[in-house]
């Protein structure tokens, strides 16, 4: 599950995945934020409506008109990105 203080914003032509929490400069737990491209913010809209990761490929795979294969793929790559960033919680 994606960690509730975070949200996704676009600037500078890229998407910026960052924490709203207050005390983010002062708090131990602090990440910076993470950068992604439109697929990703895609990606994190679904994860963030608990769609489940074949939901999420699926979408995907709508969305751009690849294959669910490399939807899947793509969708299993940017949560490894997420979990690697310490943007999931529950793990």
């Amino acid at each position: 599950m994606i960690r509730k203080d975070l949200t996704i914003r676009y600037a500078c032509g890229s998407y910026w995945i960052i924490s709203t929490d207050v005390h983010l400069c002062t708090d131990a737990s602090y990440h910076a934020p993470v950068m992604t491209n439109e697929a990703g913010y895609h990606i994190w809209n679904c994860l963030k409506k608990h769609f489940s990761i074949e939901e999420t490929a699926e979408t995907i795979s709508g969305l751009y008109h690849i294959s669910y294969e490399n939807a899947l793929q793509d969708t299993k790559e940017f949560i490894l990105l997420l979990k690697q960033n310490g943007c999931m919680e529950g793990l």
